[in-house]
């Protein structure tokens, strides 16, 4: 399939996973985004568990995209409410503080985890005790 025909996948499950997780939108971009990063979720579980993933634009395609678009949806829906709004209140900043920090110590934090760009496999992790 075609980076453009990914894209139109992701759009569409991005889509139709927004009205199945709470009906509300976030916006055009946030949707694209979702919907692309859901459509490669599903693709990727799809596969690891045996599954076909994203092969082609068919019904099945589009069940697995919008599936793992739904995924990415409540997984971003529970981070960015209940997360944020503990985390302001453990630390006592606002919102806006609290995401200006984030924004500086995730990366590092990512960096620190996927020393080579992905995450450790269980040998690598094996050799750090």
């Amino acid at each position: 399939m075609s980076i453009i025909g990914r894209v139109v996948l992701g759009l569409i499950a991005g889509f139709i996973g927004r009205k199945i997780v709470n009906g509300q939108g976030h916006g055009f971009r946030l949707e694209m985004v979702l919907g692309i990063v859901g459509a490669v979720v599903g693709g990727v579980v799809a596969n690891a568990v045996g599954a076909s993933g994203i092969t082609g634009f068919n019904v099945c395609s589009f069940i697995v995209a919008i599936a793992g678009s739904v995924l990415v949806l409540w997984i971003y829906h529970a981070v960015t409410a209940d997360v944020i709004r503990a985390l302001t209140q453990r630390s006592g900043l606002s919102e806006a503080e609290l995401s200006a920090q984030l924004s500086h110590i995730l990366p590092d934090i990512v960096d620190k985890l996927t020393p080579r760009g992905r995450p450790p496999t269980e040998a690598e992790l094996a050799e750090t005790g």
